[in-house]
């Protein structure tokens, strides 16, 4: 009764080519098809075998969009302006009897020290010749043993006394002495210098518009051009140079509002030029995990938006807090410990050199703004903004001063919108199970159903037998009886 059912089953199933196996009256052709059928199986398992293993890879694509956003407003990007300078000389030699030195509040704790030492510089002079690794070429009656000596008198004692902080923040540049009074966004909204955020670096001073920080709503524009966007004149105050990166100037770096400010992205401008720069904003949203960009959505404490840069800047501040109980300049993780001074020097820089970012676990972020920036400069002022900048804001330094120091910079997108990369799925269960499917039609010509035909058969033997075994204990059951 099996063979039986088995004959019919072959005679009746979807799968091409099993009934000449065991039907054909010759035993050559059902050998040559049981080897089609057998290499048909094959070919089709390792084909099932590719596309599992490709669905678990999780592929994706990669989509490029151009995108104007419905209301025709894109958002703009936070451009930090930093001066090259990190002291102002003003300060730097201002001595303690002059009546703005306590405005100003340059009287920092450590001025005592410095005094004591050598009375003969001023607080600032004493502090430069100390911090900067070339200070006794910089400060005026500094010498390398006189810099050795303040050193030495700001290390005896147990806690530290000088706060580098305090130090490039107080005798930094002020934003409202660099700003000139000209700022619009766009060309039709003034901006004033309220609008620019002040943000502590290891490099000095540094001011943003459009941060985002502190609850500000974060700007936005309708039109393309530098017409469109940040337009503001500064004062380098080239003047008032002390120590910078070997040039006078500003740095700009436009970045995403809310993200941690990397000075290495940045552009320079120097002092009597009108810089144009046009950005184009790409926005990249990324898969997280089992996806291979492996993207993260965590969040760094007092950041609002995480980036790759800000990470890997925590992670190595973390890594010298835990060495040296100390927090680098400009890194507020955690914000109530010491900043790192003289007595801190040598363990930061075995700190640093023993640091290795892959320890990290920077992930990359599931969603971030790229500002790609094209730069042009060309001579400011010119006569005829000479003139407006004397009659209208009553700037009365030559023009010779003027192109010593002033920045006309201008920042706007270069069309219209932005471009979105954007990931998405490329190999979905749908498509596995398509492409089993296919390669099931294409070599044994069956489909998911006829899997339920080999279950049919199982069940219909199974059942005989049941009802087989059934019949033979009733019969013997009988038998006993009579």
């Amino acid at each position: 009764m099996v063979a039986a059912k088995w004959r019919k089953f072959v005679s009746d199933t979807t799968v091409h080519g099993l009934r000449y196996v065991f039907e054909s009256p010759s035993r050559f052709r059902r050998l040559i098809w049981l080897l089609l059928l057998l290499g048909a199986i094959a070919i089709d398992i390792y084909l099932l075998r590719e596309s599992v293993q490709k669905y678990f890879s999780k592929p994706f694509n990669t989509e490029f969009t151009e995108v104007v956003p419905e209301n025709g407003e894109v958002s703009f990007p936070a451009v930090t302006i930093c001066n090259l300078n990190r002291f102002v000389k003003r300060k730097i030699n201002m001595f303690e009897n002059d009546e703005d030195f306590h405005k100003m509040g340059l009287n920092l704790s450590a001025c005592e020290v410095v005094n004591k030492v050598n009375k003969s510089m001023s607080c600032g002079q004493g502090l430069l010749c100390a911090f900067e690794q070339f200070g006794w070429a910089l400060a005026e009656n500094c010498n390398e043993n006189i810099r050795q000596q303040i050193i030495t008198a700001l290390n005896r004692t147990k806690e530290p006394i000088f706060n580098p902080e305090e130090f490039i923040g107080n005798f930094g540049h002020d934003f409202a002495e660099m700003f000139l009074h000209y700022c619009r966004f766009p060309v039709s909204q003034n901006c004033t210098s309220a609008d620019f955020h002040q943000t502590l670096t290891k490099n000095g001073r540094c001011f943003t518009f459009n941060s985002g920080k502190n609850g500000t709503k974060v700007r936005g524009t309708k039109r393309a051009g530098v017409s469109g966007g940040l337009s503001v004149i500064l004062d380098a105050q080239a003047y008032e140079n002390t120590v910078s990166e070997f040039s006078r100037g500003l740095r700009v770096v436009v970045h995403d509002p809310g993200a941690i400010v990397n000075l290495d992205k940045g552009f320079n401008v120097f002092p009597g030029s009108h810089t144009l720069a046009r950005i184009n904003a790409i926005k990249r949203e990324r898969l997280p995990y089992p996806y291979k960009s492996d993207c993260t959505r965590r969040v760094l404490p007092k950041i609002p938006r995480y980036s790759r840069d800000g990470c890997f800047i925590q992670c190595k501040a973390n890594v010298t807090l835990k060495r040296c109980g100390c927090r680098e300049i400009g890194v507020q993780v955690p914000s109530n410990s010491p900043v790192c001074t003289f007595q801190h020097e040598f363990c930061v820089e075995q700190s640093e050199e023993s640091h290795n970012p892959f320890n990290c676990s920077c992930d990359i972020p599931c969603e971030e703004t790229e500002y790609l920036s094209q730069v042009s400069y060309s001579q400011f002022p010119d006569d005829g903004a000479s003139k407006v900048l004397k009659y209208m804001h009553a700037y009365n330094k030559s023009i010779k001063h003027q192109r010593e120091n002033l920045v006309f910079l201008q920042v706007g997108f270069q069309r219209h919108g932005y471009t979105l990369m954007k990931e998405s799925p490329s190999y979905k269960i749908g498509s596995l199970m398509g492409d089993i499917g296919g390669n099931m039609g294409l070599f044994l010509g069956c489909s998911l159903l006829t899997l339920f035909e080999f279950v049919d058969l199982a069940w219909n033997i199974l059942e005989y037998q049941a009802n087989k075994k059934k019949s033979v204990s009733q019969e013997k059951m009988g038998n006993e009886a009579v």
